[in-house]
């Protein structure tokens, strides 16, 4: 299936500001995290609706968009705009989707991160560009103040 040219992921943060990803694990892969989120859907009317529809069925979560802080667009030209998130409810066992269906995608894991530039270091974010920009953002305490959206041209955003 072709990859559609557009999607949307979460810098969702819980109630006690620390930041909520996906732990990749697959096998022959270096593990990696990222932001939850994905393609945009035909049906899906809008880039928030795919958003929240995204996050529900990768977290169970039910969530307040806030405001787009960055677009990245790799290699291929897809295009990917991160939101600011707020997490008001996760119910992992709800979690749901293609990526759960087959094994050979390997794991999907919620993992909560503490936002200091230290813990953010430590991980293997993908795509890189935003583990620059997470890093910088929680070193500049961006987490809770108007955040000027930042656009980046990436090379890889395996």
């Amino acid at each position: 299936m072709p990859r559609k040219p557009f999607a949307v992921r979460a810098i969702l943060f819980n109630s006690r500001g620390e930041l909520v990803l996906i732990k990749r694990t697959r096998l022959g892969v270096p593990v990696y995290w990222v932001a939850p989120g994905g393609g945009i859907e035909d049906d899906d009317p809008d880039l928030q609706s795919a958003l929240h529809r995204e996050l529900k069925e990768e977290l169970g979560a039910i969530i307040k968009v806030k405001q787009p802080i960055l677009k990245l667009e790799d290699h291929l030209g897809v295009k990917t705009l991160y939101y600011t998130c707020t997490l008001f409810e996760m119910h992992p066992e709800q979690r749901c989707g293609p990526e759960f269906e087959d094994p050979d995608n390997g794991l999907y894991e919620v993992d909560i991160i503490s936002y200091t530039p230290s813990a953010l270091a430590a991980l293997n974010i993908k795509p890189g560009a935003l583990k620059r920009f997470l890093i910088r953002s929680a070193e500049e305490q961006y987490s809770h103040q108007p955040i000027i959206m930042r656009e980046m041209t990436i090379s890889h955003m395996a």
